[in-house]
């Protein structure tokens, strides 16, 4: 009868714990996402199209998988196990580090010298910034480059890394870009070396996070403010204080339920830039602790509603004024426009990551007015339609390998035929005659841009086997050359890195044939294309 009864029990227990995780939606409501994490969304029965979805039980079952009730508990508490009694990540992209540090998988290549790019790849980089580089010299804009280091590219942080493989002696993605833009001049601004250790080795990256935290940033921006030759104010001379109020991006990919933040640095200097947003302005959070989101996530750039110049970070506790939702500038969004009616350091164009969030209200008080992008490919074109004294360009060392993917959004430079082959452009008419019998395997792609109304995109590979990392591709028509940018979504595809993007006036092309122009150690390979409409 004692084991009838324990095996009702056991059944009933069975049943409790399978429902508790459904029933609890009903109760607690659906489990939303951690971090970055992407979850299935609700499935419906009848398509956009009207017709059944056949896949309606498979959907089902991913929705409930990702957002049963607890989900995140349970995966907090099962990755609180693993990592105390086996020193491991439950987390797929989240390495578990010493005394607590954790890091992104994603930077693990970068740290063991394992590079990713090739040669050419790196040099089709490099050709395509100085192109960059000389669009915004003739748009009268001052060009600055520049990478934010992985954290475990930088002491004392490197020193909290696991033992994950062994470190090889070649160089890893980043000295090997470095090395090539100092060979071709392009303006850099080197942040490893001022980020590597601060005071006493203090650390300017988050324990918790994949990012730099406030006083990281405040030294990143100081050092593009000189490289560009303008003042900012010396926000790492202070004053600042010490607060516990971020949560890491790493630590809630890792504990979706947990509570543990991490240390930030709040100065105390107000903001004076406003927010530039339907056309009307609105007044940037009087301090770094509501820029950069007492509530514990980095969300640089939370905009304040309506206010005046005079309020102070007590009225703001007091609830003097709240924030309104439909003019915060969230820190994802595409792009952010601010505006500084006290300065006179002229007009900043950047193009920025996730560690731009930390970094752009510094820039912002500092500039007078300032348009922040996280648009990729980059809108180099946006130089012709603004008043830009200054763009940036910056991006996290872990996705360098993107360069090499993305074109930049701009006309290619119109190349003139020079007989002079030691001539800046390097290209002969008379070469291309006498060469044009080499050709090489090229194929390429004809697309009107939706990007730059009034010109066409070509994209396309050649076969690299004749041709080096240093050569430069031209798309030639009507007695006329354009230098492409050597870089090209084939590459995020693996099928090569021989790539070339280009945008070409629509007018010329249209009804037209062009050829392809591999040049290489003064040798010209032509190759004929036509296009694809009349």
């Amino acid at each position: 009868m004692k084991k009838k009864i324990a095996y009702y029990i056991f059944i009933a227990a069975f049943f409790i714990v399978c429902l508790v995780p459904s029933a609890g939606m009903l109760l607690k409501g659906e489990s939303q996402p951690a971090a970055n994490e992407i979850l299935a969304q609700r499935p419906e029965l009848i398509l956009e199209d009207g017709t059944f979805n056949s896949e309606i039980t498979a959907d089902l079952t991913s929705y409930f998988a990702d957002r049963f009730a607890f989900r995140q508990e349970m995966i907090t508490g099962y990755a609180a196990i693993q990592a105390a009694l086996f020193q491991e990540s439950s987390a797929e992209d989240v390495i578990l580090g010493e005394d607590g540090w954790l890091f992104y998988k994603d930077t693990s290549d970068d740290f063991l010298h394992r590079s990713t790019l090739s040669d050419r790849s790196i040099q089709g980089i490099v050709r395509t910034l100085t192109l960059m580089q000389d669009y915004a010299s003739e748009q009268g804009t001052s060009f600055l480059f520049t990478v934010a280091p992985n954290k475990n590219s930088l002491t004392p942080a490197s020193e909290k890394m696991p033992d994950i493989g062994k470190v090889r002696k070649e160089e890893k993605n980043l000295q090997k870009l470095e090395r090539a833009m100092k060979a071709q001049n392009i303006c850099y601004a080197d942040l490893t070396q001022v980020l590597s250790s601060g005071t006493d080795g203090e650390s300017y990256y988050h324990r918790l996070d994949s990012h730099w935290n406030n006083m990281g940033a405040a030294v990143a921006a100081e050092e593009l403010a000189e490289h560009l030759g303008v003042d900012i104010w010396p926000w790492t001379e202070g004053p600042y204080r010490r607060v516990k109020n971020h949560k890491g991006d790493l630590y809630e990919m890792l504990y979706p339920a947990g509570k543990k933040t991490d240390e930030n640095i709040e100065f105390d200097r107000k903001f004076s830039f406003r927010y530039l947003i339907n056309d009307q302005t609105v007044p940037a959070p009087p301090s770094t602790e509501d820029i950069f989101d007492s509530e514990g996530k980095s969300s640089a750039g939370r905009a304040a509603g309506p206010a005046d110049d005079s309020l102070t970070k007590d009225a703001v506790q007091d609830g003097a004024f709240d924030y309104y939702s439909d003019s915060r500038p969230e820190p994802d969004r595409i792009k952010i426009e601010t505006i500084n009616s006290g300065s006179d350091e002229g007009n900043l164009l950047m193009f920025r990551d996730s560690f731009g969030n930390a970094l752009y209200p510094f820039l912002a008080d500092t500039f007078s007015y300032c348009a922040f992008s996280r648009l990729v490919p980059y809108r180099m074109d946006w130089l012709s339609e603004g008043d830009f004294d200054y763009v940036v360009v910056e991006i996290v060392e872990r996705n360098l390998k993107n360069l090499a993917v993305k074109a930049p959004v701009m006309p290619a430079p119109p190349i003139s035929y020079n007989d002079d082959m030691k001539s800046e452009n390097g290209v002969s008419e008379s070469a291309v005659r006498i060469a044009g019998t080499g050709e090489t395997d090229v194929q390429a792609d004809v697309s009107i841009s939706a990007e730059l109304p009034g010109y066409a995109l070509i994209s396309g590979t050649y076969d690299a086997e004749n041709i080096d990392e240093n050569t430069r591709i031209f798309i030639e028509t009507e007695g006329m050359l354009y230098e492409a940018c050597p870089v090209g979504s084939a590459l995020e595809e693996r099928q090569t890195d021989a790539c070339f993007t280009a945008y070409l006036p629509e007018d010329i092309l249209k009804g037209r044939d062009f050829s392809v122009i591999l040049c290489r150690d003064g040798k010209f390979y032509r190759n004929s294309c036509e296009t694809i409409w009349e």
